[in-house]
C-alpha cells in the first residue's frame, strides 16, 4: 500500500520546520523576501522622524546646538551612530534572507576604529557618569523612549521578509532601532565625553536589543 499524504492539520514537526528552512536556503537567489523588504524600506527613515519628534518632545535641542555642530566630539557622536545605523540596517536585511550570513564584523569594523580613534584622541575630561547627576538616566531613557517607534518600523519591515531565526532578527532590529533614536538624541545630549557616549549610548542600544529580541520572538515567528 502507498502511503497516504499527509492529513491537513497535522501539527509541524521540528523535522518539517528544517526542511522548509534547507528548502528556503537552496534558493537564495529567490527576490520575493528581498522585493518584499525593499517595499517597506520606507518605514525605518520615517521612524528616524518618529524618534526626532520624541527626542524633541522629551529633551528638547541643546541650547548651543549651532555652536557645538562643528566640533569634533559632536562629529564623534553622529560619526559612532551614523555607523552603527547603517552596519545594523545592513545586517537587519541578512536577517531577512534565508541562507545569507550575516557576517557582523564585516560592517561593524568602521564603527570600532571610530570609537577607538575616539577614545584615545578625547581631551575633554568630561567624567564618565556625565556633567550632571542625571546625565545617564536622561541619556538611556530618551533613547530607548525615542527607539521604540523605529523598532516598531524595523519589525514591520523584517515582517514582509522570511527571518529563520526570528529572536536574532528581532535583536538586529533593536540595535537599528536603538542606533537611530541614539543619532537622534544627538541634537539634545550635553555630554560630549567619547567615553561617556561609548559607554551610555551602547548601553541604550542593548536594552532596546533586548526589547527586539523578546518583541522578534513573537511578532517574526512564520
Amino acid at each position: 500500500m502507498s502511503p497516504q499524504p499527509p492529513m491537513t492539520g497535522t501539527p509541524t514537526t521540528p523535522a518539517d520546520t528544517a526542511a522548509l528552512v534547507a528548502r528556503l536556503a537552496a534558493e537564495p537567489a529567490t527576490p520575493a523576501p528581498a522585493g518584499a523588504m525593499a517595499r517597506r524600506g520606507w518605514a525605518v527613515p520615517l521612524a528616524l522622524l518618529a524618534a526626532l519628534a520624541v527626542v524633541l518632545g522629551v529633551a528638547g535641542a541643546r541650547p548651543d546646538l549651532a555652536g557645538v555642530a562643528g566640533t569634533g566630539l559632536f562629529a564623534f557622536k553622529i560619526a559612532c551612530m551614523g555607523l552603527l545605523s547603517l552596519a545594523a540596517a545592513v545586517l537587519v536585511h541578512r536577517a531577512g534572507q534565508p541562507g545569507v550570513a550575516l557576517r557582523p564584523l564585516r560592517v561593524v569594523w568602521p564603527l570600532l576604529l571610530v570609537l577607538l580613534a575616539g577614545l584615545l584622541l578625547d581631551r575633554s575630561g568630561y567624567p564618565l557618569l556625565g556633567a550632571s547627576t542625571w546625565s545617564v538616566a536622561r541619556c538611556v531613557g530618551t533613547i530607548v523612549l525615542a527607539a521604540l517607534p523605529v523598532l516598531a518600523g524595523a519589525l514591520w519591515w523584517l515582517r514582509a521578509a522570511l527571518p529563520t531565526r526570528p529572536a536574532v532578527a528581532g535583536a538586529l532590529a533593536g540595535v537599528l532601532a536603538g542606533a537611530m533614536a541614539a543619532l537622534a538624541y544627538t541634537v539634545a545630549c550635553l555630554n560630549d565625553g567619547a567615553a561617556f557616549v561609548a559607554l551610555w549610548y551602547h548601553v541604550a542600544v542593548l536594552l532596546v536589543a533586548a526589547l527586539g529580541a523578546l518583541a522578534g520572538r513573537i511578532v517574526l515567528r512564520w
